[in-house]
């Protein structure tokens, strides 16, 4: 149980901090996401977790990351790292709960920026914001 809260708390922390960077410079740094790695495995370890459910949960960033290096970095590849690293405490299925809901948010708030004139067609939007809130939608347990 305490595993669980503090793995959602990791979860949950990474992709806040994530998302103010972001917003602020379009940047997603490496240190936080390679420690929130780290202690994503170490309660994966503690709780007794299978590490093949951990290496399904990082296959949707891995796709995410082959997805930026075939379009030349349309997708950020910072924000498929954090997939990754999501994926290890949150399992397959939950980190791609949460990647559809924040693909669904993103391409809400896209379509309403564009329908006002605040954005074009080339507008790039930070993605990690629209993670987080998928995560508070969709993953917890």
């Amino acid at each position: 149980m305490m595993v669980a809260a503090a793995r959602n708390l990791i979860i949950a922390g990474l992709l806040l901090y994530g998302s103010i960077g972001d917003i602020r410079s379009r940047k997603i740094r490496l240190y936080p996401v390679l420690y929130a790695g780290i202690a994503l495995i170490v309660c994966a370890a503690a709780d007794g977790s299978a590490f093949d459910e951990a290496l399904k949960g990082m296959a949707a960033g891995g796709v995410m990351l082959l997805i930026s290096r075939i379009t030349g970095g349309k997708i950020g590849e910072g924000d498929a790292c954090i997939l990754c690293v999501t994926g290890i405490g949150a399992g397959l299925i939950k980190n791609l709960e949460m990647l559809c809901m924040g693909f669904l948010l993103a391409a809400v708030v896209s379509g309403v920026l564009f329908i006002t004139g605040r954005a074009g067609r080339n507008t790039k939007l930070p993605f990690v914001p629209f993670l987080l809130a998928g995560y508070l939608i969709a993953a917890p347990v």
